[in-house]
């Protein structure tokens, strides 16, 4: 825990017992003094930044004729990024073409798959080959793969970015106005700008439509096809990740209030930025489902691939955000986290993730410990190549985990990997379908959250909970964070595992006796241990809960509906 000092004006000095988490309270002050030192210069640049680089559609045809295009010029090329985006353009090329590129270039080669025919470069090795020419194609992380270039060694003038080159944006102009004309035929009162999609919410938008009317409300989707949020009750226009697009129509809408939903993961805080130079009058509701401040640049650079140019604009945007919302939605708690939110000048609110009040318990509920004790975990299991030394999510494989469990004590393990979605990802997760097909431990691949929480309910406990070396290095993010799939077991009745270092979701589970709080060297043995706990206190504490969850999310509600806004 921490031992904080808040001045007398209410924000300001606060003393963390981590240094590391010290200097991300420090960066955050900081950048704060920044914009109130420059507002229009300190927003003017994030803004500029987004509609420049998110200026053409991110239509995929359009940008594998337009990387066509640029290979036509070109014998001797380089494609950075190793992922689904090279492997459909190198798909789509005919012999000649595909005899241009010389190779791909990856931060993380080892995790390459399905481009066998070419030599797998990083960024240091394709700088010191001297090519003559670097494509650079991602839908949303071209400036961190140019800022790796660059930084390897590699020649500015010779990378060409495709979603930023002329020719895109020029093929994508008569997308764009017909997005704007389908718009503006229609406008909505209210405006919620989504930038994630079907993963990382908090405010469902069932529980969202009980703010805004559903007749009165436009979504528009600014995140990546792959993320597409199903049908709910709001109306949804794709801009095709167009931030130039979402700011002209802010301008012309002046909607009577936006929501914007964002996530460090996916390196969109910035949006809120935008979307107050754009619409300067309009209220903001700012939806945190993390946030970069919780994230140290290593992390969020190993991790999730931003740059740390991209990762210092995002905590300038976050540091922005918590002095121009009018409202700010999160998910973090404890002490730590506390001192952020005396830095906020509108009103924040925690919410707990994707929990609306009337959901019903599932049914078929084990009521004893008879027999094996069924333990599931839903959430993400990065594949076999993710897991090497050196990798940001070596801690998180739980597979070693859930291997001595089902050894030492008589325990069933159920998993259900959020990241492997739909047979697609098959050849990734290969390993686990033919390791846990069979036998004491299941894989499967992610479900909607209903058929999830119907899986949940016939188990004991959900499973929270990571082996880290003591003395290891403790990300801020960790200690504050409240998971997805922790509420998901609460909804579906089931009490909780969870490491101590969680320290909001520990805090929790041990307030309520919802569960079972285990350090991190005690998960070797805590097989033996879970056949002897008290599963009906933890039952009835988990509902408990459960039931705090439902009022607390309800007056959350109740309070952004009269807030007086609009």
């Amino acid at each position: 825990m921490a031992d904080m000092t808040i001045n007398s004006s209410g924000a300001g000095l606060a003393r963390f017992e981590d240094p590391n988490d010290q200097a991300l309270f420090d960066s955050f002050v900081a950048h704060q003094a920044a914009y109130r030192e420059n507002p229009a210069a300190f927003i003017g640049g994030i803004a500029k930044h987004l509609k420049e680089a998110f200026a053409a559609p991110r239509d995929v045809e359009t940008a594998y004729a337009v990387m066509a295009s640029v290979l036509a010029g070109c014998d001797n090329a380089l494609i950075h990024g190793g992922g689904s985006h090279t492997i459909g353009f190198i798909k789509t090329l005919d012999d000649e073409t595909t005899s241009r590129i010389k190779g791909i270039i990856d931060l993380r080669p080892s995790m390459v798959r399905g481009l066998d025919a070419f030599p797998i470069l990083t960024p240091e090795q394709a700088a010191a080959q001297g090519r003559d020419l670097i494509i650079v194609a991602h839908p949303a992380r071209e400036r961190d793969m140019v800022s790796a270039l660059t930084d390897a060694g590699a020649d500015p003038s010779r990378i060409v970015q495709i979603y930023s080159h002329p020719d895109t944006l020029e093929r994508g102009r008569k997308k764009l106005d017909a997005i704007r004309d389908e718009v503006l035929a229609a406008p909505p009162r209210f405006v919620v700008v989504d930038t994630i999609g079907m993963s990382w919410k908090l405010v469902d938008d069932k529980a969202l439509s009980t703010v805004f009317p559903a007749n009165e409300t436009l979504v528009l989707y600014l995140g990546r096809a792959e993320h597409h949020p199903p049908p709910g009750p709001f109306r949804l226009i794709d801009l095709s990740q167009s931030a130039a697009l979402l700011a002209d129509l802010l301008a012309a809408l002046k909607p009577a209030a936006v929501y914007l939903r964002t996530t460090a993961q996916l390196d969109t805080e910035s949006y809120a930025a935008l979307i107050k130079e754009a619409a300067p009058g309009t209220p903001l509701i700012h939806e945190l489902y993390d946030s970069a401040i919780t994230f140290s640049d290593d992390y969020l650079q190993f991790g999730w691939g931003i740059s740390p140019p991209a990762a210092t604009q995002a905590k300038q945007a976050a540091a922005y955000s918590f002095n121009a919302s009018d409202i700010l939605i999160h998910k973090n708690g404890s002490a730590l986290w506390d001192p952020f939110l005396e830095h906020a000048k509108g009103k924040t609110f925690k919410y707990y993730p994707q929990v609306s009040a009337g959901r019903a318990l599932p049914d078929d509920a084990p009521t004893s410990t008879d027999g094996p004790l069924r333990i599931i975990y839903a959430g993400s299991i990065h594949s076999t190549s993710s897991f090497s030394a050196g990798s940001a999510f070596a801690w998180a494989n739980v597979t070693p985990l859930f291997d001595r469990i089902v050894r030492d004590g008589n325990v069933e393990v159920t998993m259900y990997n959020s990241l492997h979605q739909g047979v697609g990802g098959d050849d990734k997760y290969a390993d686990f379908l033919d390791r846990y097909g069979a036998g004491p431990i299941r894989y499967n691949r992610g479900v909607p959250l209903d058929a999830l929480l119907e899986d949940c309910a016939r188990h004991h406990y959900g499973w929270t909970a990571f082996y880290r070396p003591s003395g290891s290095e403790l990300p801020l993010v960790d200690k504050v964070v409240l998971h997805n799939k922790f509420t998901s077991y609460l909804l579906a009745g089931i009490p909780v595992i969870v490491t101590d270092y969680f320290l909001h979701v520990a805090g929790l589970v041990r307030e309520y006796n919802a569960g079972v709080v285990v350090a991190s060297e005690e998960i070797e043995t805590l097989g033996q241990r879970l056949n002897a706990t008290d599963y009906r206190e933890h039952k009835a504490g988990c509902l408990r809960l459960r039931q705090h969850m439902f009022d607390h999310n309800a007056r959350v509600l109740d309070a952004v509906r009269g807030a007086g806004l609009w």
